[in-house]
């Protein structure tokens, strides 16, 4: 089994993770639109960093938002951040994407 020193961080960190990444190798990237648009930029330059062998994982946004909801507004609107989420999980390559998925009401 191979173990890799990881660190949870926003996927705005992007000095952090460069400058941290002789000794962490991989890094789970909190995504949160209501607080963090991702621009093509800052996703190339993640996409460079795996490229030079860091590990990603994304955690999708879990902030007032609920995918199980029963309330097609509401509903809608967690799928769109979802879709997102995957999506930069796909950019930067990441193996994992973690999800809360919510309760019904």
């Amino acid at each position: 089994m191979k173990i890799t020193p990881a660190a949870a961080t926003s996927i705005e960190n992007i000095d952090v993770i460069r400058s941290s990444s002789e000794f962490i190798g991989a890094f789970e990237l909190s995504v949160d639109f209501a607080f963090s648009p991702v621009d093509d930029a800052h996703l190339d330059a993640l996409a460079k960093l795996r490229g030079d062998g860091i590990e990603f994982t994304v955690h999708a946004p879990f902030r007032d938002l609920n995918i199980a909801s029963l309330n097609p507004g509401a509903y809608e609107a967690a799928r769109a951040d979802m879709m997102r989420a995957m999506r930069i999980a796909h950019r930067v390559g990441a193996s994992v994407l973690n999800v809360h998925p919510g309760i019904h009401g």
